[in-house]
């Protein structure tokens, strides 16, 4: 058999065969030589570290426990593609487009998500420590439920209608975000910055927020039963219709916090008839 018969028939097999990843060889060489399309394709378990795949397409793509740690997904089509358990350490998914994707226990550690596009997405016990997800990052009604996002960077983001319950907020910068009718159910926020945060609706029931910067947060119709706030900077925020009965407020900072007649306070304090200010009794 001449060596040029020998090649053919060996890279024939590795197009067809699975190595004992689940990726497919054909697909993996497709994504390595071409970089741009490969919709659909299977790169479960797939070495990719490193690579650049910046604006290349990859809607519906089998990417589970794929290694992409520093790989460069510049606005790359991800669209409803499975990345649960993949590793995405340091990778650079600036405006990346990850609407309805499988993120489930990803790793995403220092990651870069700025403006990218997650709506629906499901980042379910995900490890996004330190991430990066400024310039309006879209997170709409998108799942985060015990996922770790200690020390990340979420300023500016849409999280409208997102289920973070139980998430790892610890330090995390959540100015100016946009938490409309999301929930937030004992959720750890402890020292997370909100300051000038938008919370309509939303559910913090149970929530731990010691010590965390709600300066002009505004909490409108917001449960917040059971939230410990102990320590926490509430400095010209708003609590209109909010419900913080069982709150623990005892030790926060609420200078010029605002309330109105449809406020529920917890035992020890009151809505000033004169100003509506928070006082204690």
């Amino acid at each position: 058999m001449s060596d040029r018969i020998y090649v053919f028939l060996v890279i024939a097999v590795m197009g067809i065969a699975r190595s004992v990843y689940g990726f497919k060889e054909a697909d993996l060489k497709r994504i390595r030589v071409f970089r741009s399309e490969c919709r659909g394709c299977n790169l479960q378990g797939a070495p990719l570290e490193k690579i650049d795949l910046t604006k290349a397409s990859l809607e519906d793509a089998n990417l589970s426990s794929a290694n992409l740690s520093w790989a460069r997904l510049y606005r790359t089509g991800l669209d409803s593609a499975d990345l649960s358990k993949a590793n995405l350490q340091h990778a650079f998914l600036r405006e990346a487009h990850l609407p309805h994707a499988n993120l489930t226990r990803a790793n995403l550690v220092d990651a870069i998500l700025d403006a990218a596009v997650l709506t629906e997405a499901d980042l379910s016990k995900a490890i996004m420590q330190r991430a990066s997800l400024k310039e309006r990052a879209w997170l709409q009604r998108a799942k985060l439920k015990k996922t770790d996002l200690e020390g990340a960077d979420l300023f500016g983001a849409n999280l409208e209608g997102a289920n973070a319950s139980k998430a790892n907020f610890y330090r995390a910068n959540l100015g100016d975000t946009d938490w409309r009718d999301a929930i937030l159910k004992s959720a750890n926020l402890s020292e997370a910055i909100l300051e000038g945060a938008r919370l309509y609706n939303a559910n913090l029931q149970s929530a731990n927020l010691t010590n965390a910067n709600l300066n002009s947060a505004q909490f409108y119709g917001v449960n917040l039963k059971s939230a410990n706030l102990s320590g926490a900077r509430l400095g010209n925020s708003l609590f209109y219709e909010a419900d913080l009965s069982g709150a623990q407020l005892q030790t926060a900072q609420w200078q010029n916090a605002r309330c109105n007649d449809a406020t529920r306070l917890p035992d020890g304090f009151k809505c000033s008839d004169d100003n509506f200010i928070i006082k204690k009794n």
